[in-house]
């Protein structure tokens, strides 16, 4: 039995159990049973809502289909009375008054009706039609017709000799305003090669065209009827060409509902009618206009609308067969079937008329599966599709024209689920305003006891997104009255500490990538190009031998952090301390495309740095630190290299070996900074370098152009370019090229006056010497101006 003290110390620090907190906080919300009836609430009236709202849907897009089929049955209708009036006549050739007057009078009365078309089998035609389509002349289409003109009359007489042809341009009173002939030997035009007379001549019977688009961007459809002879052949063709354009159109009844729209496309999802009238076509240079699609007018809930709906049809598919049918929406139409159609039917469907249902039999063969499609056709089922655009819900529904019409066309309606549902959620949104106030003390005990619980494990992953960047900050401790958190709390304090002290170890690029990759280090490298750089301190044997070693540790510590700084804060990776030398490199582990500028850099970075130092150490009575720097770029190997149980984050190659005798190489020439020809090639323009000579280190045959560098170029305000560095290095390369060119003597000249104006400069005095001994005894014509190096 536990004592009452063990019971009082659950509740000190860290011994509360996170998993009794937990369902005290269950516990509380359990009892906030108010939301679940909201929403049963929400769910049943919104379910009802939606299904009326599928109703209204349904009913306006078969109101949309019957006024399309209205409005084109205008054209139907004219062409029908055209056909009838002329149906007596042969030919148009002496027959243009009585034709006129019966195109005048129909294009007149049908404000929607913009050109009426006859055409007879000669190829002769009589149009009258208003400037709708085009309100420019059609001969000199440049120009521009005059305001008045609301009419035109094309006539094309082939039978009269000579052949006639002309425009006519006619005001509202239709009187003549202009006229365009064409000359007899230019007439070509024959209507039996235009397409309504072409569709009229092959289907035989009234039909419709495709819609037709023309150059300024306006569209129609045109309705045609042939005219046969007693011999069964076509003696005369009707056409009557109706507006779909927003200008003469349909379009301003297409608005549905606050917000929704209905269209018509056709079955590839080109537009065909659509409330905006711009959306429809797209002309991108003049004369050279298309219809968009669905997909291009930038409606991207109307593009997936159509998307889903050509999904859902594809009744080919036995998972889109429709499960019930509304029995008020489509049980007339089901009685109304053709007999061999109901057979069909009723093999795929059960009627239930007691509880006014239609659902689909469990049983259904393959040819039953068969007739489905025509079956829908025929009691025009509607296809409904409920989807989320950009936050929005909508609701769709798809009607096909009935296959009479000849036409592959849908009417489609878009229509926001809020415009049907949004008084029901104002509603239900006041009923939760009531519900909250009900809640409001649960909310406050639960707001109390989750930021207790919640706020130390926030602060917990701060810190430990932090630590991922080895950002690490050991003063820090995380402490909770809960039992788990705390415990969480000690053990991220102690992992704190240990990476504090194993970044020290090896690069902290590298911890990081440990870190983020979440995996181990593994033996392994990859080839890389890198650049390296060595350094070492002149003349330190001396100078240990000089310093007591706890003052030496001291010193050659803070001459170590001082450069290792630098080499880090200019992306450089440090390898290894070997005494009092430093191996660094750059371009790993993190790749950096500009590794060659950064290691010369930090060069002159450091050589400033001591500068500044060896000052202070003088006037502190300390030795003066004099550092000498070898840089070489290069392919080479990188990678985690050693044992399994111990291993090192290095680089291995020639360019490796190369920087480390570089390094020793300025031993030879009393330079500090000595650069390879493969980091000089990358960043000579950036920095200023003067050419040394042509080496062979110690075990290569090949010889390398080394460099020193100076200084900073570009204006870099951290290591600029003296004058003075700037004159060495324009004598030095005349003096190289005059030496390399084999011309010793104006060689010799040259270094002798950069030894002179330079005393402290090793390279000059050098040079001086080798330039007299060429002279004494000349070199042999295989010479390269290579020096070998016989020490490390």
């Amino acid at each position: 039995m536990k004592s009452p003290l063990r019971h009082a110390r659950l509740f000190a620090r860290g011994e509360v159990h996170l998993h009794l907190a937990l369902t005290t906080l269950f516990v509380v919300l359990l009892c906030t049973s108010s939301i679940a009836a909201l929403s049963y609430t929400y769910v049943r009236m919104s379910t009802a809502a939606r299904r009326s709202a599928w109703q209204t849907m349904r009913a306006t897009n078969r109101g949309v289909y019957r006024d399309v089929l209205r409005y084109l049955g205008q054209a139907k209708r004219t062409t029908a009375a055209v056909a009838w009036a002329v149906r007596d006549l042969s030919t148009i050739h002496d027959n243009e008054d009585r034709i006129s007057s019966v195109l005048i009078g129909q294009v007149r009365a049908q404000r929607e009706v913009f050109s009426v078309a006859v055409g007879d089998a000669s190829g002769s035609l009589l149009m009258v039609g208003k400037t709708f389509d085009e309100p420019t002349y059609r001969l000199n289409r440049a120009k521009a017709l005059p305001p008045e003109v609301e009419y035109r009359i094309h006539r094309a007489d082939l039978l009269s000799n000579p052949k006639a042809e002309y425009y006519r341009y006619l005001n509202v009173d239709m009187t003549a305003v202009d006229q365009e002939t064409v000359p007899a030997d230019s007439v070509q035009y024959d209507a039996r090669t235009r397409r309504w007379y072409r569709e009229a001549e092959q289907k035989r019977a009234n039909s419709w065209t495709d819609v037709a688009l023309f150059r300024n961007g306006e569209f129609a459809i045109s309705n045609v009827e042939p005219i046969l002879g007693p011999d069964g052949s076509v003696r005369m063709v009707v056409s009557s060409s109706i507006a779909l354009s927003l200008r003469d159109g349909i379009t301003s009844r297409l608005n549905v509902a606050q917000h929704g729209i209905a269209c018509v496309v056709d079955a590839d999802g080109q537009l065909i009618i659509h409330p905006d009238r711009r959306k429809i076509t797209r002309c991108p240079q003049a004369g050279q206009c298309r219809f968009n699609k669905v997909h291009e007018i930038g409606d991207p809930a109307l593009a997936q609308a159509f998307r889903l709906y050509k999904q859902k049809s594809d009744l080919t598919r036995p998972v889109n067969t429709p499960r019930w049918l509304n029995y008020q929406d489509y049980s007339a139409a089901v009685g109304r079937l053709a007999p061999r159609l109901r057979a069909a039917f009723d093999r795929l469907y059960r009627i239930d008329e007691q509880s006014r249902t239609i659902r689909l039999r469990d049983d259904l063969s393959a040819d039953a599966r068969r007739s489905l499609p025509e079956i829908l056709a025929a009691i025009r089922y509607t296809y409904n599709v409920r989807f989320t655009s950009r936050g929005a819900e909508y609701m769709a529904s798809f009607h096909a024209f009935p296959e009479r019409y000849g036409k592959r066309w849908l009417v489609g309606t878009l229509v926001p689920s809020d415009d049907f549902v949004g008084r029901l959620k104002s509603t239900l949104t006041q009923v939760a305003l009531i519900s909250v106030g009900i809640m409001i003390l649960a909310a406050v005990i639960i707001v109390l006891v989750s930021r207790r619980i919640l706020r130390p494990l926030a602060l917990i992953s701060h810190d430990m997104g932090r630590i991922q960047r080895l950002d690490i900050d050991v003063s820090v401790r995380h402490t909770s009255f809960f039992y788990e958190i705390d415990r969480i709390g000690s053990a991220l304090d102690s992992m704190k500490h240990g990476l504090k002290a194993f970044s020290k170890f090896v690069p902290v690029t590298l911890v990081k990538q440990l870190i983020v990759s979440k995996t181990g280090a593994e033996l392994g490298g990859e080839k890389r190009r890198l650049t390296m750089m060595f350094t070492d301190i002149e003349g330190f044997t001396s100078i240990a031998e000089s310093m007591q070693t706890e003052a030496l540790l001291q010193h050659i510590s803070e001459y170590l952090d001082s450069l290792t700084t630098i080499i880090l804060g200019q992306s450089g990776t440090v390898d290894k301390y070997i005494g009092d030398a430093i191996m660094s490199f750059w371009g790993a582990p993190i790749a950096d495309p500009d590794h060659e500028a950064h290691a010369c850099r930090a060069a002159l970075l450091c050589v400033r740095e001591l500068n500044t130092r060896n000052a202070k150490w003088a006037s502190e009575g300390k030795p003066e630190l004099r550092t000498r720097f070898g840089i070489s770029s290069g392919e080479v190997s990188v990678g985690n290299m050693g044992s399994r149980e111990r291993m090192n984050y290095t680089v291995l190659g020639d360019a490796v070996n190369l920087a480390s005798r570089l390094e020793g190489i300025n031993k030879y020439y009393g330079t500090r900074i000595i650069v390879g020809e493969d980091t000089y090639e990358v960043v000579k323009t950036r920095f200023l370098m003067r050419p040394v000579d042509v080496v062979a280190v110690k075990g290569k045959a090949k010889g390398v152009r080394i460099y020193e560098l100076l200084a900073g170029l570009s204006g870099d305000p951290d290591v600029p370019a003296s004058g003075e560095q700037l004159r060495c290095k324009e004598l030095t390369e005349q003096a190289f090229q005059a030496y390399i060119g084999r011309d010793f003597q104006r060689a010799a000249s040259l270094y002798q006056r950069l030894a002179g104006s330079f005393p402290d400069d090793g390279v000059g005095p050098l040079f001086v010497q080798r330039c007299e001994a060429y002279m004494r005894d000349p070199p042999g014509p295989d010479w390269t101006g290579i020096t070998r190096m016989t020490r490390k």
